[in-house]
């Protein structure tokens, strides 16, 4: 990025009544009006089928219970030392929720994502993602439904099928 952007980025994040964000995919910079990004939030929070509203924070009781969760392995030989200190957290805050903008969707919806970073299961769900990532990789993993498709067809190549 430019200087000249880089600087014009930066005079846009000092406005209070909009939004600068990245697009939901690909390159870009998405600037939005604040009202209509919190009324989007609203509608999409506001939807039973999307969430629910919890009457409490259990964030605390959640992260003594992981940290006796780790010891507990740790103490009975299940997770390493190592691994112990990697994951044991010592404080922990609540998940944030922010959304992107589809801008190739038309009418530009808006994708919620929860950010979970410095929550009490972060640094143990960094490590469950480095200890499955080689099953991904996997010949019975397929990447997306396209390629199922083609490998069923490839598979299925010469057979009969009665229905």
């Amino acid at each position: 990025m430019s200087k000249a952007l880089q600087e014009a980025h930066i005079s846009l994040r000092k406005v209070n009544s909009i939004i600068v964000t990245k697009p939901d995919k690909g390159n870009g910079v998405v600037v939005l009006n604040q009202t209509d990004y919190v009324s989007n939030m609203d509608d999409i929070l506001s939807d039973a089928s999307k969430s629910s509203l919890s009457s409490n924070d259990d964030n605390l009781h959640n992260l003594t219970k992981f940290q006796r969760f780790l010891y507990r392995l740790q103490k009975n030989s299940d997770l390493s030392e190592e691994d112990y200190h990697r994951m044991y957290p010592t404080s922990a805050s609540t998940p944030s929720l922010y959304a992107l903008l589809k801008t190739h969707k038309p009418g530009n919806p808006m994708r919620p994502i929860i950010s979970a970073v410095g929550s009490f299961n972060h640094e143990a769900a960094k490590r469950l993602s480095n200890v499955l990532a080689p099953l991904r990789h996997h010949s019975t993993v397929v990447r997306d439904t396209f390629s199922f498709v083609n490998e069923i067809q490839n598979d299925l190549r010469g057979c009969v099928i009665f229905l």
